[in-house]
């Protein structure tokens, strides 16, 4: 992948700047993934933009952005903190699970 001015990673596009989705081995939503996780992205909605940069660099696409900012999917989510680095108001912060246990459910 190719960095951004910024510095940030670029998300491969078509010639016309179309998005590439590249197909996951299976589909994500078919498998509860987000009990191993050791750390959840925790929203502060007062600092969000809703400029939906979180959802464009999930890799796992289980982010949605609506009138109140991000909704984060985290029976799914794996932790990795990509969606909490690449906002640009840290208004996503990456904090532990409790005790080493992740809990499902949505970010909010």
């Amino acid at each position: 992948m190719k960095m951004s001015p910024e510095g940030r990673l670029k998300r491969p596009c078509l010639p016309d700047g179309t998005p590439i989705r590249v197909p996951a081995a299976f589909a994500v939503t078919e498998v509860n993934t987000g009990s191993w996780r050791l750390e959840r992205p925790v929203l502060n909605v007062s600092k969000c933009s809703r400029c939906r940069i979180c959802e464009r660099y999930c890799p796992l696409q289980i982010i949605s952005v609506g009138q109140e900012g991000p909704v984060i999917d985290l029976h799914f989510c794996k932790g990795c903190g990509i969606c909490a680095n690449e906002c640009p108001t840290k208004a996503l912060i990456m904090r532990p699970e409790r005790d080493g246990v992740s809990q499902g459910g949505d970010s909010r």
